[in-house]
């Protein structure tokens, strides 16, 4: 693989994670902009995402259709957050800056592997959560103290093996306990 990511691997990843192709060029308010895909989101999703493969388009051309499309989408009244995902060469911080001026950018650049493109397009992908029937484990045995650990500490899983409000009980102890003295030497007098 070369050193730039094509972008119809990144279209595909995106596909599988739920996003829906849209017709190229992407045309919005009757105005047509030229990425190389457009993606959207759907269900739960409202992302509008495009990508550009900067080895094949000028940064400039591409700023100019992201700021296009951007002001397009605000005639529309449109609430989708929109995303450009760069492909190939990094363009210069400057560049990247006005881009990020009007969306959120996203880079692909010299991805290596699958894992490596999902990781950097984590922010568009869903949440993959730990099965529920999974069984809990043991974090009391997990921790492996010793005999030698602080006594605050047992004292703490201690309280939270019985409930939360235990242990704010406990912790809403420790920290009023140095004031104790103060408090009641003053009551004293």
């Amino acid at each position: 693989m070369t050193g730039t990511v094509p972008t119809d691997r990144i279209a595909k990843i995106l596909e599988y994670a739920g996003y829906r192709s849209l017709k190229t060029p992407l045309v919005v308010a009757g105005i047509p902009f030229a990425f190389s895909a457009a993606m959207v989101g759907t269900e739960h999703n409202a992302d509008l995402v495009v990508i550009a493969d900067a080895t094949e388009t000028k940064d400039s051309k591409i700023l100019s259709q992201i700021e296009g499309l951007a002001r397009a989408l605000d005639a529309l009244s449109s609430l989708r957050p929109l995303t450009l995902v760069l492909s190939g060469i990094r363009p210069a911080t400057k560049m990247l800056d006005s881009m990020a001026g009007v969306c959120r950018v996203l880079l692909a650049e010299n991805a290596s592997s699958e894992a490596d493109i999902k990781r950097r397009l984590a922010i568009l992908l869903p949440l993959k959560l730990p099965d529920l029937k999974a069984p809990i484990t043991d974090i009391l045995g997990a921790l492996q103290l010793s005999d030698n650990e602080d006594p605050v500490t047992f004292r703490l899983l201690a309280a939270a093996s019985i409930g939360t409000e235990e242990v704010k009980d406990l912790l809403f102890s420790f920290i009023s306990e140095p004031f104790a003295d103060e408090l009641f030497g003053e009551e004293a007098n």
